[in-house]
């Protein structure tokens, strides 16, 4: 049985907009080669190990003006944003423009620091997201989480509306995760 220890990933390649990682287990399963936007804080190692353990081939991008020009020569699949610390809100902005600029419907997902989960599923909503990862997420889950809202746009289910919504979902989709524990101590949001 092959794993992921025994496939050797695709070399990154430099974009002017960011750089693209892609996914050798997309090329053996015949996979979209249309590329997932990894948005902000850490996109180049959340690129390069959602590339490595899924189908997905990822752009890591910094800025919103980057996106922009991303936005321009590629036809993405989706988006996941997580704001740098220094930069507060724009994954929110990230999203709203990601939204803006391609057409059809697709995946967005918003990323959380803080772990009180009521503030963070506002966010995502705020930010037309389809979903959210909060911190410390168990990483099978989290890629089963993402697949169902990537079959829930291709299905064309309604973007969230209310925090309960995404807060529904995260409960059904990650049982097990360490999140909910942090999440129960009432720990501070961060931004």
């Amino acid at each position: 049985m092959t794993t992921l220890d025994d496939i050797s990933p695709p070399e990154p390649r430099s974009l002017a907009y960011g750089v693209l990682f892609p996914s050798a287990l997309a090329e053996m399963h015949g996979a979209t080669d249309r590329p997932f936007v990894m948005f902000g804080h850490d996109a180049l190692d959340a690129s390069a190990f959602f590339s490595q353990a899924s189908t997905l081939n990822c752009l890591a991008v910094r800025t919103v003006e980057l996106l922009e020009l991303a936005l321009a020569d590629i036809d993405p699949v989706g988006i996941y944003a997580l704001s740098s610390p220094e930069r507060p809100g724009e994954a929110g902005d990230a999203i709203r423009r990601f939204r803006e600029l391609v057409p059809g419907r697709r995946a967005c997902v918003y990323g959380a620091w803080t772990h009180d989960l009521q503030v963070a599923a506002g966010h995502a909503v705020d930010a037309t997201a389809d979903g959210l990862l909060p911190m410390n997420c168990d990483a099978q889950e989290m890629f089963t989480y993402l697949f169902r809202i990537f079959e829930g746009v291709e299905n064309d289910y309604p973007v969230p509306t209310d925090p309960g919504e995404i807060l529904q979902g995260l409960k059904l989709a990650f049982p097990n995760s360490p999140f909910w524990n942090e999440a129960d101590e009432g720990s501070v949001a961060t931004f």
